[in-house]
């Protein structure tokens, strides 16, 4: 991030400010000040009692004389300590810039059904967590965000301009017209990462698992020798079961298109392939192999027979230690991390079973914050995102929490770790979206040094196919893609999940009703904004 340095004010200029009475905590004027005077603005960090290059100074010339109320909607589950946290966050807000914030959740039970509601609701709203997979293009599409147009950040959010990553902006460009402000970093895909008992490993004379087949001689060792433990403890799934990362997509270098379950296979350039080279997924020939494994796998026994009413959340079983693996994002090292706490003789690895093979970037569209078009408050929203984008104590105070409460700040002010009620605020609660760049705020020490490790091996083999930035509008087709996903999710667990007594009768039967379903409707609206997304490169 480009650095930011705060206004110096001259002597002269500050005894002014003093004799016109603005030590008060109202605005000094209306042509842009903050609540307090400039001078009390610190460049000393109250997160490391440093001094930092990281403050936010108001722009200047914005009419922010009237105090607002603003209100954002993330997805998740409310922290127990967010009234105090949020006492803090709205002190510091209203000497900056003279608004206070609350911010609500949606629930992961509810957020699908609700998500679209809120917004058509004509509820007092001005900012909305989104994502690629939270409905980012749909409401887009709907009118429900507000368009952010360069003169508008420029003026708004002039930390923002400077700072966040071009490709990051590109990315959520639909149309020529931004509608939201991505997190500004972006990693690996977050799927397709193999956590085993290391214990159980050893205890059987195995090492350097690096196959799906060496995978399935864990498992069956797991399964002749523990009682009371399953290789995997499969739960309800949809159309992304745990194993078609690691024993399909990633042996066959294929990707989905970023909101549907179209695949592609990724070149080893970053070149948008042709239309004809996108197929849906769950056809590929290539997955019929992959369906054959979950066949032969569920017939061994190596999840339940139960699995598809199984409750039980995968993670807990594996920390539990009901189950030998887990397969999930980089989150897996917490699990590990758990596992270890759960029993001291219990240990754990992370695997990679497609060694070498191209690892796909992670979407800087996967977190991302909307203004919403129905915002009374619109820039003050965007002054909002910027000041949490830019100050370091502000990003500290409503993504950490407390400080020595939810969170601690270690090692000379490089590092920070949870705190003692960390359970009562956790980091970042659902508050990705407002990451800006790690590289200039203390690090994270929880973070375990086989994670750090792990990650350092995969980002070297990351790719940034340009296809990414494709997203395709389902209004057109939305009662069809309806019907599709929902097919998708009765047939995919029957397949996924081993138990497709004919494979081929079963996919016969899938594209026979999809086909009533108007999968030919979806597929030729998704070939013309393709091909005209496309010749826009």
């Amino acid at each position: 991030m480009k650095k930011c340095t705060a206004i110096k004010i001259s002597a002269f200029i500050l005894l002014l400010l003093i004799l016109s009475g603005c030590g008060s905590s109202a605005p000094a004027n209306s042509q842009g000040a903050a609540a307090n005077p400039p001078a009390a603005i610190s460049d000393i960090s109250a997160v490391t009692g440093k001094k930092t290059e990281y403050v936010y100074i108001p722009p200047q010339g914005v009419d922010i004389s009237k105090e607002v109320h603003l209100t954002m909607y993330v997805l998740g589950d409310i922290p127990s300590d967010i009234d105090l946290v949020y006492q803090e966050v709205n002190k510091m807000l209203k000497d900056r810039i003279n608004a206070t914030i609350e911010m609500k959740y949606l629930s992961w039970g509810e957020w699908t059904s609700k998500y679209s509601l809120v917004l058509a609701s004509g509820e007092d709203l001005d900012l909305m967590y989104t994502s690629d997979w939270a409905n980012y293009s749909t409401e887009s599409a709907k009118g429900a965000f507000y368009e952010l147009t360069d003169d508008f950040i420029n003026t708004y959010m002039p930390y923002v301009a400077k700072s966040q990553n071009p490709a990051s902006l590109k990315q959520a460009t639909i149309d020529g017209r931004l509608y939201a402000i991505p997190k500004n970093t972006a990693g690996l895909e977050n799927e397709g990462w193999v956590i085993i008992r290391k214990d159980l490993e050893e205890k059987y004379g195995m090492s350097n698992i690096d196959s799906i087949e060496k995978l399935e001689e864990y498992y069956k060792a797991v399964l002749a020798n523990e009682s009371g433990v399953l290789p995997y403890a499969h739960a309800q799934i949809t159309t992304t079961g745990a194993f078609n990362s690691v024993a399909w997509r990633q042996p066959n270098h294929l990707s989905y298109l970023t909101n549907i379950d179209w695949c592609y296979k990724y070149p080893g350039n970053n070149a948008a392939p042709d239309f004809s080279e996108i197929t849906y997924c769950w056809y590929r020939d290539d997955a019929i192999p992959y369906y054959e494994l979950m066949k032969k796998w569920a017939d061994l026994g190596f999840w339940s027979k139960n699995a598809i009413s199984n409750t039980e959340q995968t993670r807990d079983a594996f920390e539990n230690g009901k189950s030998a693996s887990l397969i999930w994002n980089e989150t897996i090292f917490l699990a590990g991390r758990n596992l270890r706490s759960n029993n001291p003789e219990w240990d754990f690895e992370v695997l990679d079973v497609s060694p070498g093979t191209p690892r796909k970037q992670a979407l800087f569209t996967n977190d991302a914050v909307a203004i919403t078009s129905s915002s009374k408050n619109p820039e003050r929203a965007a002054m909002f995102i910027d000041f949490v984008k830019s100050d370091l104590d502000f990003y500290f105070q409503i993504c950490g929490g407390i400080k020595d409460k939810h969170y601690e700040i270690i090692n000379d002010g490089t590092q920070w770790t949870l705190g003692p009620d960390a359970d009562k605020y956790p980091w970042t609660p659902s508050l990705w979206c407002f990451n800006w760049n790690e590289s200039t705020y203390p690090t994270d020490a929880t973070v375990l040094p086989e994670q750090l490790e792990f990650r350092n091996i995969q980002e070297k083999l990351l790719i940034s196919p340009d296809i990414a930035a494709f997203r395709f509008d389902m209004e057109p087709v939305k009662n069809e893609m309806a019907a599709i996903n929902a097919l998708a999710v009765e047939y995919g667990n029957i397949l996924e999940l081993g138990m497709a007594p004919d494979i081929q009768a079963t996919l016969n039967e899938w594209k026979q009703k999809a086909n009533s379903a108007g999968m030919g409707r979806i597929e030729a609206e998704l070939e013309k904004q393709y091909n005209a997304w496309k010749s826009t490169l």
